[in-house]
């Protein structure tokens, strides 16, 4: 807490200078080399209507929490740095750390309330660091990578920090990247490696990207099967001065995983066809994703209660956001199913024995609602309330409810 205290003070003696500097330097701002940013942001969540859920998991190895609602707290807090150099060359850096577990520690879920509780680290630790260089039409990034910041991005449904938090709105759940079901033996999941990545940008409605991303993290030895492959196409367009965009993505993680059918590791290739969109309407701006995995191959993720927790098979969603609110706000609201494969369906039924057996679902319904308002230009409070119906694919869990209020600071 000590090292979280003085990084709290030193995000907030850092804004009040760039504040103070911030009147002087609008006239300059073009003129910048460097530029430097922070965020703190705290996030109070609990469980309603949990009971049940945690009662039938308990059951099935799923979870070991008590009975009752929870609350949990995290805090975490990130210090940006971003240099350019003409037009075509940049560089970024972030340095990073937070405490606090988030509920995804009580019980399991494919949505997750709060996946990067799971990564947070209480010593700082580089999230990001990499450069950019070429020409209008062409060029190349290379360093360690945050890839859901470059691919499978949504102008509606990619941030957890001011948009929605759950997982399955962050980004598309089908997608199987670096680290897929988590490098278990690190503890913190290193979800950020290294990459090198080709842009073409033939016109500025049109780009292609192309990356290669280290599987597992560790640079120690970088071989075919230790690789990931991103493949976009990126389109966009303007109904008057309401801006869209559609993206389509190819997945593949050839690296050494352990496959959910049996639990037994295998070099088969992960891969996963998603595509996303998003169109404002004046105030209101619409999403929606679909994915799907490719040979029904889902790979699995980490749980902190079962090594081979599945990803969904094919994942649907959409929802809608609206801007210029009372309170300097913005209003969301998401939808999206998982659907969960044959195997795990039957793992869940025959789970339980004779004794407790259980129904499994085909899937799990996810919905969310937060409101953003801005104080100030420094701070934000979002309330936020998600709904998970069948969580992990359980079906005679009754649908539990995740509250929280989020609190975030910038610099």
């Amino acid at each position: 807490m000590k090292k979280l205290a003085l990084l709290a003070m030193g995000i907030l003696v850092l804004g009040l200078h760039s504040n103070a500097l911030r009147a002087q330097e609008e006239s300059a701002e073009d003129q910048k080399i460097v530029t430097v940013s922070a965020q703190a942001e705290m996030i109070l969540q609990g469980l309603l209507n949990s009971d049940s859920a945690i009662k039938q998991q308990n059951l099935l190895g799923l979870a070991t929490a008590q009975e009752g609602d929870i609350m949990d707290g995290t805090i975490g807090s990130q210090i940006q740095f971003q240099a350019r150099v003409g037009d075509y060359f940049s560089g970024f850096a972030s340095v990073e750390l937070g405490e606090g577990n988030g509920l995804d520690s009580e019980l399991t879920t494919i949505s997750f309330f709060n996946f990067d509780a799971q990564s947070a680290s209480k010593s700082a630790t580089i999230d990001q660091l990499w450069v950019r260089g070429g020409t209008q039409y062409v060029s190349f990034l290379f360093g360690q990578v945050d890839w859901i910041r470059q691919f499978d991005t949504n102008a509606v449904a990619n941030s957890e920090v001011y948009q929605f938090l759950t997982r399955s709105f962050v980004t598309n759940p089908v997608i199987y990247g670096p680290n897929g079901s988590a490098n278990t033996s690190q503890g913190a999941n290193r979800f950020n490696t290294l990459s090198l990545m080709a842009i073409i940008t033939p016109s500025e409605n049109l780009e292609f990207k192309y990356a290669v991303f280290e599987n597992d993290g560790d640079m120690n030895k970088i071989e075919p099967k230790d690789l990931v492959h991103f493949a976009e196409l990126d389109m966009k367009w303007g109904i008057g001065e309401n801006p869209g965009n559609l993206r389509v993505l190819y997945t593949e993680n050839d690296g050494a995983k352990t496959l959910f059918t049996d639990g037994t590791s295998s070099t088969d290739t992960i891969a996963s066809v998603t595509v996303n969109a998003d169109q404002a309407v004046g105030r209101v701006s619409f999403f929606g994703r679909y994915g799907t995995v490719l040979d029904n191959r889902a790979g699995m993720f980490f749980s902190p209660y079962t090594t081979s927790m599945t990803m969904p098979n094919w994942h649907l969603s959409g929802g809608l956001s609206v801007k210029e609110l009372p309170l300097r706000g913005e209003f969301g609201l998401a939808y999206g199913f998982n659907h969960l494969p044959t195997e795990w369906q039957n793992r869940i039924t025959n789970a339980g024995g004779t004794t407790n057996p259980q129904d499994a679902d085909k899937g799990e319904q996810v919905g969310e609602i937060y409101y953003r308002m801005k104080v100030n230009d420094l701070v934000s409070i979002i309330p936020d309330l998600i709904y998970i119906q069948s969580p992990a694919g359980v079906e005679d869990c009754k649908a539990l409810f995740a509250y929280s209020t989020r609190v975030v600071v910038d610099f």
